[in-house]
């Protein structure tokens, strides 16, 4: 498990900005970063021996790929999971900018390099 949670936080890190994600529970860490170009990854870490539910809120953005390591499966793709499984290690990698803007709905988000949707979706899942 040690190292796909190195190869994870490298993902994170090459995104260069880490910024801050809530959990409400504190038995699961979750970290998240987003890159210039409005790619985001969140790291989410369950670290005991029980399953946790898991209830993701990602602002309405897309979730472009999701990778699992635990006891089972090493760095395997995967969906957005409905529990965590005991002793894993998520990365969720989130739709960047450029791709947000076929799909947002502000007018704005194709003249600017961040709408107002965008900022929005980043103090929400951020």
């Amino acid at each position: 498990l040690s190292y796909y949670a190195f190869r994870a936080f490298g993902d994170l890190y090459a995104l260069g900005t880490e910024v801050p994600v809530a959990c409400s529970n504190k038995e699961i860490a979750a970290l998240a970063a987003v890159g210039k170009s409005g790619d985001a990854a969140i790291m989410v870490v369950n670290p005991t021996d029980k399953a946790m539910p898991f209830i993701s809120d990602f602002g309405g953005r897309k979730v472009k790929s999701v990778r699992v390591t635990d006891e089972s499966r090493d760095w395997s793709e995967t969906e957005v999971p409905s529990v965590l499984t005991p002793w894993s290690i998520w990365i969720f990698k989130i739709i960047n900018h450029v791709e947000h803007v076929e799909t947002c709905r502000n007018s704005t988000c194709s003249t600017s390099s961040t709408c107002s949707t965008c900022s929005t979706w980043l103090n929400k899942m951020f």
